[in-house]
């Protein structure tokens, strides 16, 4: 169980797999804040006013999709990953995005039901997702200087996730 105190946003508009996705995630982190949203409005302002350490967020919502929460935090600068749990399958919109070497993630929703076991190495490595997520944000400002000390740590950081991304 991870003891640190970790800000949830889970976007979701079917209420059963929101009520699903928090209570796996209140399994795996001690004490949670999570909240919970479906209307592009409401996710963006709990976003800039509770700035949670994670989304959590279906990527095919009514009214809107899971890139545009992406756009908005990337748009904004923040250091949010997202990892989409989704029913999507080999989407090309969402692919190039729920990448770890980008710091985002997906969970497929055939996997529901083992939802702790693939969590767990994103919420372990939340420090780590945020660090390749800030990189990423450095690399696209003009005249980037990313230290080769940054670099290789950037690197480390994806293995790391990604090796324990492949042992669930």
């Amino acid at each position: 169980m991870i003891d640190l105190s970790i800000k949830i946003l889970i976007v979701e508009d079917n209420p059963a797999d929101a009520e699903l996705i928090a209570y796996h995630t209140k399994k795996i982190v001690n004490s949670p804040v999570v909240h919970i949203t479906y209307k592009f409005e409401d996710t963006a302002k709990i976003i800039q006013i509770v700035e949670p350490d994670i989304i959590l967020s279906d990527y095919q919502l009514k009214s809107y999709n899971g890139l545009e929460i992406l756009y908005f935090i990337s748009e904004n600068q923040m250091v949010i990953p997202i990892v989409f749990i989704t029913g999507t399958v080999n989407n090309k919109e969402l692919a190039p995005h729920a990448k770890v070497k980008d710091g985002n993630g997906l969970i497929l929703k055939e996997h529901m039901s083992q939802l702790q076991s693939h969590l767990m190495p994103y919420l372990n490595n939340l420090q780590l997702l945020k660090f390749i997520k800030k990189m990423r944000i450095e690399e696209n400002k003009p005249n980037c200087s990313i230290s080769v000390e940054h670099r290789k740590k950037l690197e480390s950081a994806i293995q790391k996730i990604e090796s324990e991304l492949t042992n669930v």
